[in-house]
């Protein structure tokens, strides 16, 4: 999956990796994408088109020191989503779970996205710190119902001021 291109670049491919779709960055130079665009851009690009056409459902909240029985939780946040559904439907098109990476445990939010997930028949997307970030994010990340993973890098190069002024 690794090659180098005619600049020195190592750059990732898109590839398939059991039923996970990982989109890494694509050297620009490299593969003729876009010539004028750098690794970065082309990484952003990455980021967007994986979440075209998409509604992302974003779940925060506390990693191991949430204790409390995560099937309640995602029952309760499952019921809240689809009641605020009705009241305000989302945009027309697939939905997606977006969690952060973190290492499944019994309680906390990587057990309560899955039980969302599970109790709403959503695939869930999953965005990982790059590895100079942190190299055991990735690895340790719960993939149980990922169809699409990201890395931090491709998201954040994704978001232009317009964007960010936007949500504040």
């Amino acid at each position: 999956d690794r090659h180098r291109g005619a600049h020195g670049h190592a750059a990732d491919d898109a590839h398939k990796q059991g039923e996970t779709r990982v989109l890494a960055a694509q050297c620009a130079c490299a593969c003729s994408i876009a010539p004028s665009m750098s690794c970065a851009a082309v990484a952003a690009l990455a980021g967007l088109e994986a979440l075209r056409g998409v509604h992302p459902v974003f779940i925060e909240g506390a990693a191991r020191a949430d204790t409390r029985d995560a099937s309640i939780v995602g029952r309760n946040i499952a019921r809240e989503l689809r009641l605020h559904w009705e009241r305000r439907p989302p945009p027309p098109g697939p939905k997606v779970i977006v969690i952060q990476g973190d290492p499944y445990t019994e309680h906390g939010i990587s057990a309560i996205t899955r039980v969302v997930s599970e109790d709403l028949q959503l695939p869930r997307c999953l965005i990982t710190l790059d590895a100079d970030l942190d190299p055991t994010h990735a690895p340790n990340a719960d993939r149980l119902g990922v169809t699409t993973e990201l890395s931090y890098s491709a998201v954040a190069a994704s978001l232009v001021p317009a964007d960010l002024d936007r949500l504040s």
